[in-house]
This record gives C-alpha cells, sequence and structure tokens, in this order.
C-alpha cells in the first residue's frame, strides 16, 4: 500500500517536472557537496573526499548528460 502511494507520487514528480529542472538541481547538489567536502577535509579526510568524489561524480555526470 505504502509503496504504491511512493510510486505514485513518483511518478506525478517526474512526470510534471522538466529534466532541465532535475539537471539543475542535481547540479547545484554537485556544486554544494563538493564545497563541503573541501570544508570537511581538515576536520574528517574520509567524510570530506566522499563528498568530494560525490560531488565530482555528480558533476561530470551532468556535464556528460547534457553534452549528448
Amino acid at each position: 500500500m505504502i509503496d504504491d502511494i511512493f510510486g505514485f507520487v513518483l511518478d506525478i514528480l517526474l512526470e510534471f517536472v522538466p529534466r532541465i529542472v532535475w539537471k539543475l538541481l542535481l547540479f547545484a547538489l554537485g556544486i554544494v557537496m563538493t564545497a563541503v567536502g573541501v570544508t570537511l577535509l581538515d576536520n574528517s579526510p574520509r567524510t570530506g573526499s566522499a563528498l568530494i568524489v560525490g560531488g565530482v561524480v555528480l558533476l561530470v555526470g551532468l556535464v556528460v548528460s547534457v553534452a549528448r
């Protein structure tokens, strides 16, 4: 029952929001993740590195997606 509700809400969100909006949101998220990772690098190298890698992967993936 709950799975059906979440699936329905997700379908509505994906249908009504254009892809470019999702790409812009993920691009901003990648920039924020990278910036937070750089600031955390002194205190926690593993967490900072993971955030930097995650942010860069998001950014590179979106750039490749837009380039196609």
